[in-house]
């Protein structure tokens, strides 16, 4: 009796509990039907829709005068001789100003464009050669602006026509003779 009882518990092991293949692929099934309603639900609703501008606000916006723009105030060629050697810097010099003064700085810049070219001439004679290598140029911004500054003043609010100077080109060219 003893060996029965033995082999009736050995026998009775838990059955192991495996996953049917009709269950697995019933879920595999019900994922595929989901992502096919969302493809096609996404394609259905189509693109963005189409955007038109309502002019009719546009004319809500008053120009102040405030906005920044840029004026060209001289493109040319300085030499500068303080190496020994002479060099050529071949120049482009915008000013930043209130919309409000571009029409009087174009009158100015017309009016005294001798007195500016000779005021930018002797500010890159005078330079030292380090000045023309930095990376924004700002000693020779800040020498042009102070320069500009004393030409056209400041305006009735007692703020520098000129907001800032930005010299968008200074190459250097050797001249030898």
């Amino acid at each position: 009796m003893a060996e029965q009882n033995e082999t009736e518990t050995t026998t009775e092991a838990p059955p192991k509990k495996s996953v049917s293949l009709k269950t697995l692929l019933m879920v595999l099934g019900v994922l595929l039907l989901e992502v096919v309603t969302v493809v096609v639900a996404f394609s259905m609703a189509g693109g963005p829709d189409a955007v038109s501008a309502d002019r009719t606000g546009a004319n809500l916006l008053v120009d102040d005068g405030n906005a920044e723009v840029e004026e060209l105030v001289i493109e040319d060629r300085f030499a500068n001789s303080r190496r020994g050697d002479v060099y050529l810097y071949d120049s482009e010099i915008y000013v930043v100003l209130k919309k409000k003064h571009q029409a009087k700085m174009q009158a100015d810049l017309k009016s005294m464009s001798a007195q500016v070219h000779a005021d930018i001439l002797t500010i890159f004679r005078r330079a030292d050669p380090t000045f023309m290598h930095e990376d924004e140029l700002q000693t020779l911004s800040r020498q042009i602006k102070a320069a500009l500054d004393n030409r056209f003043g400041k305006d009735a609010d007692g703020e520098p026509i000129v907001r800032r100077v930005l010299i968008t080109r200074c190459t250097e060219y050797r001249i030898d003779f």
